[in-house]
């Protein structure tokens, strides 16, 4: 009887198939094979494979590919739990804070309005960890707040250039002798 080309694993279904098979021919395992296929495969009692293929040799890879994702799930777990970090909020949140000391609020109180806006805004859409909003509704604010400052140092240099002006013209007139009209 020529047995056909099968590799390990195949063979081993084959002996198990053929040990449960209620028809006793069927269940002989030739001893000999085609000297071409001796490569391939050897036959063994089947107590040498049941030996070999049990369960418990395959346990430690098991264990080890259960072990790998029992350290891994935490570390995943905790990385979905944790929020990302809050870079653009924290340079938002400052710049509104130097637009406010700067005297934004008098000055170019528009802009501070906007840039509060925006800056709540981001902050919503990081509740809603909507990652991409709150990233460009926070540059949005972080831009808002640092046009209300350069508004208001604009305004505060105007009033200093006025100021000293009015203090030159005084000396002018004080030093030529002029009479105040």
């Amino acid at each position: 009887m020529k047995l056909p080309r099968l590799r390990w694993s195949c063979r081993i279904r084959q002996e198990r198939r053929a040990a449960d098979c209620p028809d006793p021919e069927a269940r002989e395992i030739p001893a000999t094979l085609n000297p071409a296929d001796e490569h391939h495969m050897t036959v063994h009692p089947s107590s040498v494979l049941a030996a070999v293929h049990s369960p418990a040799i395959w346990r430690p890879r098991l264990s080890r590919g259960l072990g790998l994702a029992l350290m891994l799930a935490p570390l995943l777990a905790l990385q979905a739990r944790t929020p990302p970090p809050r870079v653009e909020l924290d340079r938002a949140e400052r710049a509104v804070q130097r637009a406010r000391e700067a005297g934004a609020s008098s000055a170019a109180e528009v802009e501070l309005r906007a840039a509060m806006s925006y800056l709540e805004a981001s902050r919503l859409a990081r509740e809603d960890r909507k990652r991409k909003d709150e990233i460009a509704l926070a540059a949005r604010a972080e831009l808002e707040a640092e046009l209300a400052t350069a508004l208001t140092r604009a305004v505060q240099a105007r009033q200093a250039v006025e100021e000293k002006a009015e203090a030159n013209a005084r000396l002018r007139r004080e030093l030529l002798g002029e009479m105040p009209r």
